[in-house]
């Protein structure tokens, strides 16, 4: 099904064009890097949203574009990057 998702996502990009926002871009990007896709011009698009403060307008649109920067998408970054959580190391209690 996800595969599915995705070339439909890759189908319609093709026939509309780039997506309006850095939202969408970031998550094409990493939907194109997953299936080791290139799309010419679409990290020129997100780089062009960054802002002088180095983000890209709120935490959400930077969230999303980081990974594409780091040539991974978010679920290679959670294998890398994810907490690992290991039984008795938990410090808070409820």
């Amino acid at each position: 099904m996800y595969d599915s998702i995705k070339m439909e996502y890759l189908r319609n990009v093709k026939v509309h064009g780039f997506p309006g926002n850095v939202y969408e871009a970031a998550l094409l990007a990493q939907a194109l890097q997953e299936l080791k896709i290139t799309f010419a011009g679409l990290t020129d698009f997100i780089l062009k949203q960054q802002q002088a403060d180095g983000s890209f307008g709120d935490i959400l649109s930077t969230y999303l574009v980081l990974p594409i920067l780091a040539g991974r998408n978010l679920a290679q970054m959670n294998h890398y990057c994810g907490q690992r959580s290991t039984p008795g190391t938990n410090k808070f209690s409820i």
